[in-house]
């Protein structure tokens, strides 16, 4: 098992001249709450999806209102 920041530390919808540490310190620095447990496989997988939305985004095949909405299916679909 492992422990993962329910809320991605890098934004999804970051790119080189948005990337901002006042946003990304409180993301890693975050309430227990915002961690779970998850296993490292899931873990790994979670992160592959995130950074594959971040460049999806980045190349402007998909909107910044629908990334949190793709995450969130994705993590739902994990769950099952």
């Amino acid at each position: 098992m492992q422990v993962d920041h329910i809320l991605t530390v890098i934004p999804l919808d970051y790119t080189d001249d948005t990337f901002d540490f006042n946003e990304v310190i409180p993301r890693l620095y975050c309430k227990e709450s915002g961690l779970q447990h998850i296993c490292k496989e899931c873990h790994y997988d979670k992160t592959q999806f995130e950074n594959h939305l971040r460049n999806m985004y980045k190349t402007g095949n998909i909107k910044k209102d629908l990334l949190d909405e793709k995450l969130l299916e994705y993590l739902e679909d994990i769950k099952k």
